[in-house]
């Protein structure tokens, strides 16, 4: 992370640690890194990102996007690569990705339960091998603050992460996520003909509350994880 903070221009508004995508570093080439170009990690311009399980957020960007989805039209992350393709808001890409998550048929995402997914990378490029034991960085990755997006009653995924960022050295903040339950929660947001189900509404309305914390804290950026 050290090496991609160096590179990364002031200009960037969503940076990507990790992704579910295809597209992501097969166009165009890395940004240049006179340094230390013999790093495994490239930095690309993002182009088609997808996912929302580990991704940073300037202040500026997070301006933008309360601005810009206020209306819900459809899953977080389709609105996030809507925008980066159509060039309203400057995104970045790590490849590989720093974090990378896993799911087994036991447990499902909650954006589509019962649904089970696996990235694309393998997982020696998870979290624990890509950050280790080296405190190269301060306790947030070098952002102002980390952001665990955290449904309150899975209290078993707080704990395993509670533990990592012991092991790491890290500081979490877990934000309760909205639940697909809290129907009251759900009416925030315009859903005019929306085909979004609860759990994407309940997703998307949990990032959304995290760039309005991100604002009334005065963070100057902030990365966000989702804790499944």
């Amino acid at each position: 992370m050290t090496d991609v903070h160096r590179i990364l221009p002031t200009n960037w508004e969503i940076l990507y640690l990790g992704h579910c995508s295809n597209w992501e570093g097969n166009s165009g080439e890395p940004l240049p890194d006179y340094n230390h170009g013999h790093s495994i990690y490239k930095l690309f311009i993002s182009n088609r990102p997808y996912c929302t399980h580990a991704y940073a957020v300037s202040h500026r960007g997070a301006l933008k996007l309360l601005k810009k989805l206020v209306n819900l039209t459809a899953p977080i992350d389709l609105q996030l690569t809507n925008m980066i393709t159509a060039n309203e808001i400057t995104s970045y890409t790590i490849i590989p990705p720093v974090i990378s998550r896993c799911h087994i048929s036991d447990e499902p995402t909650n954006l589509y339960p019962g649904r089970n997914t696996l990235d694309l990378y393998s997982l020696k490029n998870s979290t624990l091998h890509s950050l280790g034991l080296n405190y190269e960085l301060n306790s947030t990755l070098g952002f102002s603050h980390i952001y665990v997006i955290n449904l309150i009653n899975r209290r078993d995924r707080r704990e395993r992460l509670e533990i990592l960022a012991k092991k790491l050295n890290l500081k979490f903040e877990f934000f309760p996520a909205v639940s697909r339950d809290d129907e009251n929660a759900l009416k925030e947001l315009d859903r005019e003909d929306s085909y979004l189900n609860p759990s994407q509404v309940a997703c998307y309305l949990s990032h959304y509350k995290v760039y309005q914390s991100i604002i009334n804290n005065g963070y100057d950026s902030a990365l966000i994880l989702e804790d499944d």
